[in-house]
C-alpha cells in the first residue's frame, strides 16, 4: 500500500514561486512558496529556518510541520527545539491552508472525507494536499537552505501528516516525530473506545456526527481507511518514529498505542508523558529523548530502543507482566500509575510509584486492584550530555 502514498503524496511538479523575505521574529531565514492548487484553491506557505547556538555535529535538520501563519510562539518553539538538539530547525506553516469553506482542522478534514465518499476522488481527503505540501517543504529546504537530510514531525493533525509523509518516501527523510496523534489502526481504536467508554471520544465529534467512525469499521469505508490510516502503510515505510503522546489525552484511549507499537519500523520508540493532555507541555520529560533520536537519525547511528513484551496472566486481564530489554544499559526504571473510575484517565493524576535499577533487561508485574489503573514504565538512560528517557505504552488493568 505504500505505493499509493508515493503517488498521492507528491503530485505533479509545479512552479513553487519562491519568495525570500526578511526575518521578522528572530528566525535566521524566511521565505514563502506556492505548493499546489487543490480543488481550485491555491495553497501558500511560509518556511523559516532557526539555527542553534551550538552544533551536535550532525548534518541535516528537523522539519516542524505546523498549522496557521508564522507567530512568535512558533519561532520560540523552534528555537527551543534547536537548542535542545543542536540541530537546525525548519518550520513549515499553514498545513493545511485554512479555513476553507468556513471550516478548520478536524471539521475540515471530516468534510473532505465525506467528499471522497461521495466522489471516489482520491485527491479529496485533506491529508493528501497536506502531505504534498510537506514534501514540497522538504524540497525547498533542500534547494534554498542546502539541507539534504531531515527528521520531520508535528502535533495532532500534523502528526498524522508525518506518518503519511513517511509512507510517501521522500528523499532524505531519516525519521519522524508524530506528536499527540495516537490513532493508528483506526477500526481497532474505535472499537477500543466503545469497549472502554460505550461511545467514541467526544473530541472526535466532527467525525462522529458525520458517522465517519462507522465507516472506519465497515466495508463502505474500507477505501478511505486504506488511504488515511497510517498503520496500513508503516510496514513498508522503513522510517523510524519517535512517538510523543500525552497520557491524559482525551482524544484517544490511554492504551491506544498498545494496539500498534509492535508493528512500528525498527529503531522506533515512544515517550508517553504522564499528566499531559492533547498538547506539547513542558519539554523536560520528552525533550532529551527527542534530541537523541534526531541526532541518531541524522547521523545514521543506532538509537537505543527498549523492547517491550507484555502479556496478561488471564483472559480477564487480572494482572499484566511487562518485560523489557535493550542493547545499552539503562541507569534506572520508574513505574508510573494512575487511577480512574470511568476508564477515561483524562483527569487522572499520574504518580511515580516505584524506581528500580536499570541494566539490560527487567520484568515488572502489575496486579489488579480495587480501582481501574493504568501503568507505564519509564526507562532512563544517561550519556555524556545527561539523562534522557523513553517509555512503554500505557496499559490498563480493570478493577476487581
Amino acid at each position: 500500500m505504500s505505493m499509493l502514498w508515493r503517488e498521492l503524496g507528491h503530485g505533479e511538479q509545479i512552479d513553487f514561486q519562491i519568495r525570500h523575505a526578511e526575518p521578522m521574529l528572530g528566525e535566521d531565514a524566511r521565505l514563502s512558496f506556492h505548493s499546489q492548487i487543490w480543488q481550485g484553491i491555491e495553497w501558500r506557505h511560509d518556511l523559516i529556518l532557526v539555527k542553534p547556538s551550538w552544533s551536535a555535529g550532525v548534518e541535516g535538520a528537523y522539519l516542524e510541520i505546523t498549522g496557521d501563519d508564522v507567530g512568535q510562539a512558533d519561532v520560540d518553539y523552534a528555537r527551543d527545539l534547536a537548542e535542545i538538539s543542536g540541530v537546525p530547525v525548519v518550520v513549515l506553516f499553514s498545513i493545511p491552508n485554512q479555513p476553507l469553506w468556513e471550516m478548520r482542522e478536524d471539521d475540515l478534514i471530516a468534510h473532505t472525507f465525506e467528499k471522497f465518499i461521495e466522489s471516489g476522488d482520491q485527491s479529496w481527503p485533506l491529508l493528501v494536499p497536506m502531505v504534498r505540501a510537506a514534501n514540497r517543504g522538504l524540497e525547498i529546504a533542500r534547494s534554498e537552505f542546502g539541507i539534504d537530510k531531515f527528521v520531520a514531525g508535528g502535533g495532532s493533525k500534523r502528526g498524522w501528516t508525518s506518518w503519511l509523509l513517511a509512507a510517501s518516501r521522500p528523499d532524505g527523510l531519516q525519521g519522524i516525530v508524530p506528536i499527540v496523534f495516537d490513532n493508528l489502526g483506526m477500526a481497532q481504536q474505535v472499537h477500543r473506545q466503545i469497549d472502554l467508554w460505550g461511545t467514541p471520544s467526544e473530541q472526535i465529534e466532527d467525525y462522529t456526527r458525520r458517522q465517519l467512525h462507522e465507516l472506519a469499521i465497515n466495508e463502505e469505508g474500507k477505501e478511505l481507511v486504506q488511504i488515511v490510516d497510517p498503520l496500513i502503510h508503516i510496514a513498508d515505510s522503513e522510517v523510524p518514529a519517535l512517538i510523543i503522546n500525552g497520557a491524559n489525552d482525551p482524544y484517544w484511549a490511554v492504551d491506544a498505542l498498545t494496539h500498534y507499537y509492535r508493528d512500528l519500523p525498527g529503531q522506533s520508540s515512544q515517550v508517553v508523558v504522564p499528566n499531559l493532555p492533547h498538547a506539547l507541555g513542558e519539554r523536560n520529560f520528552w525533550g532529551p529523548g527527542f534530541a537523541r533520536f534526531v541526532q541518531a537519525m541524522l547521523s545514521d547511528q543506532e538509537f537505543s530502543v527498549p523492547n517491550f513484551h507484555s502479556f496478561y496472566q488471564t483472559a480477564q486481564s487480572e494482572s499484566l507482566t511487562l518485560e523489557w530489554s535493550c542493547h545499552y544499559d539503562a541507569c534506572a526504571t520508574h513505574i508510573w500509575a494512575a487511577e480512574s473510575d470511568d476508564l477515561l484517565f483524562t483527569e487522572s493524576q499520574w504518580q511515580k510509584q516505584e524506581s528500580c535499577p536499570g541494566g539490560h533487561r527487567g520484568e515488572v508485574v502489575f496486579d489488579q486492584a480495587d480501582k481501574n489503573r493504568a501503568y507505564l514504565l519509564e526507562v532512563e538512560f544517561k550519556d555524556d550530555d545527561g539523562f534522557w528517557r523513553l517509555t512503554s505504552p500505557a496499559f490498563i488493568i480493570k478493577k476487581r
